[in-house]
């Protein structure tokens, strides 16, 4: 939900609505329902920024920020800007388990589901901030 409120002016990405509910088993969720992205490749990624995604990939590296607290897991064996990337902002390292998990996913091929966009400056990116996320690791 934080994404969606960041990243996609407080709107679902399914059905436009500013009217985001979080979808579970809590009786103030009743008329939630949880979206199943459409799965996406390396091939076809561009075509579908802006939407939530699920995606696996190979993991060629994990690149540390300047600032040092942001995390960029690395999808195409490119820079920080050119290549698709699962970007963890300092919060989200957090959640996820540490820069230390994050950097264990070098030489995995790891799933993940979020909300794919195109960062002016960093180019394609999931951000990820919450372990449930992370779909699955190999």
């Amino acid at each position: 939900m934080a994404v969606l409120r960041e990243a996609n002016a407080s709107k679902c990405m399914v059905c436009g609505s500013s009217q985001l509910r979080r979808h579970g088993k809590a009786e103030s969720n009743a008329g939630a329902r949880n979206h199943v992205p459409d799965a996406i490749t390396l091939s076809n990624y561009r075509n579908h920024i802006g939407q939530v995604v699920t995606f696996t990939g190979y993991v060629h590296e994990v690149k540390q920020s300047r600032r040092g607290s942001d995390y960029a897991v690395m999808f195409e064996a490119k820079s920080w800007t050119k290549g698709l990337k699962m970007v963890a902002f300092r919060g989200g390292v957090a959640k996820i388990g540490g820069a230390q998990k994050l950097k264990a996913y070098a030489g995995k091929t790891i799933t993940i589901r979020g909300l794919l966009i195109q960062d002016k400056t960093f180019g394609p990116e999931i951000i990820v901030d919450d372990p449930a996320m992370i779909l699955g690791v190999s």
